[in-house]
């Protein structure tokens, strides 16, 4: 009877063993067949928009320059900040991945490029919206908040210190965006408007700048930025994000998935470095407002907002699921990334379709809209990985001075706050 009891009890171990293996090799393989997509997206990319003589990117497939493309070339007529900035982003998600490595050499040149947008003789320099803009050209404090992320993924990927000298620049441009009478960053240095765009991803930015380089200062302008972004522009019975609000005190209530996105990330940042409990409050209900509106995401499940919006809410929906795996997060990237390479790519160029729900592209496409396809794709494949796709970019050990000692990092592995 005993000896039956035993072999019971070893059968259903053995079960229970096997039953895991294979989750964990279903986990692995979703991981790699994202993965795949994901860098095969980002080469037809470059394929498309790269112009490796300049060692710049262009707007519209067929017009970088290279002969490359299927569509009639023209001459190369570089892109602006904004398109360049999100292009990289996606470049520098995809590094981590599988075979991702390969993409180091144009990352490297891309931000070494970026000089070109760079206006040194401004009175705050900054980065102009084209290539050689000059002084006199109106600069954007969400174009620099997106570049100075991409400086700190640069960073973490190639260990060059210019990199984060040249970010630390950039967020002394985005602190003379900061309105001294209403709170708030400005889009522009027209001073008309702040909006998300700018506010959302410079917090972000200012967090990142607060782990590398351990002043507080950053994390002080990282909760000042959030807390006026939150007061102002966030619906604090449902969690949704408004665009902005003019001088006159007129609030803009367009909605975009992207907005919804940095200030899920930005929330969300700030609960790993502090610990406010309110910070992943906020995370979670923006979520939950944009995964239930008919307005971002289709009965399908399928994210509908521009492609290249919903590729950056899939960055920061990586960011929180590392902290809070809810699966219905998971669900919202896979459906999307799914349904974009199965019925919206074109498997001649590889380029995917704005609308994810297909049919394939027969028309030039934008960078824009690829960055967007490559950057749901790198999602994915981060949300399955065993361990985090992309802690080399988004996490590091917790610093350690007086502002910080009781928090319990979420960055080091051991959980331990460390200079």
């Amino acid at each position: 009877m005993r000896a039956w009891w035993l072999r019971a009890v070893v059968g259903v171990v053995l079960i229970a063993v096997v039953l895991l293996a294979v989750g964990i090799v279903r986990v692995e393989a979703r991981q790699h067949s994202m993965g795949d997509r994901a860098v095969a997206t980002a080469s037809a990319m470059l394929n498309e928009f790269y112009n490796s003589g300049q060692g710049l990117l262009t707007t519209t497939q067929g017009e970088n320059g290279s002969g490359s493309s299927i569509f009639s070339e023209v001459s190369f007529t570089p892109t602006d900040m904004w398109d360049y900035s999100w292009a990289l982003d996606g470049l520098e998600e995809v590094a981590l991945l599988p075979g991702g490595s390969r993409f180091l050499p144009q990352i490297k040149t891309l931000v070494a490029h970026m000089d070109e947008y760079w206006d040194a003789q401004a009175p705050v320099p900054g980065y102009s919206p084209a290539v050689h803009g000059g002084p006199n050209t109106t600069k954007y404090f969400d174009d620099n908040a997106w570049a100075g992320l991409d400086l700190i993924y640069a960073y973490r990927l190639t260990k060059d210190p210019q990199d984060l000298t040249q970010a630390e620049a950039v967020f002394r441009y985005e602190e003379s965006g900061w309105d001294p009478n209403g709170g708030g960053l400005f889009w522009s240095d027209a001073r008309q408007y702040r909006n998300t765009p700018a506010n959302g991803p410079a917090t972000e930015l200012a967090v990142y700048l607060y782990l590398d380089t351990h002043q507080v200062t950053y994390l002080q302008w990282a909760e000042k930025i959030y807390k006026w972004e939150v007061s102002t522009l966030v619906n604090p019975s449902t969690g949704e994000v408004y665009d902005g609000i003019d001088n006159g005190g007129s609030v803009n209530h367009a909605l975009y998935t992207y907005n919804q996105g940095t200030v899920i990330g930005a929330a969300t940042l700030l609960y790993e470095v502090t610990h406010k409990q309110s910070y992943l409050n906020q995370a979670r209900q923006t979520f939950y407002f944009t995964d239930n509106s008919s307005s971002l995401v289709q009965s399908d499940g399928v994210l509908v907002d521009q492609a290249e919006f919903n590729g950056v809410l899939a960055d920061n929906l990586v960011l929180l699921y590392r902290v809070d795996p809810d699966p219905t997060i998971a669900k919202l990237i896979d459906t999307s990334a799914s349904m974009a390479w199965s019925t919206a790519r074109d498997p001649q160029t590889g380029m995917i379709a704005a609308n994810w729900n297909g049919p394939p592209p027969t028309s030039p496409q934008s960078l824009l809209t690829e960055s967007g396809a490559v950057r749901i794709l790198a999602a994915a494949a981060a949300i399955h990985g065993p361990v985090s796709t992309w802690d080399a970019l988004v996490r590091k050990p917790q610093p350690c001075h007086p502002a910080a000692k009781q928090v319990v990092s979420l960055f080091a592995a051991t959980g331990q706050c460390t200079d």
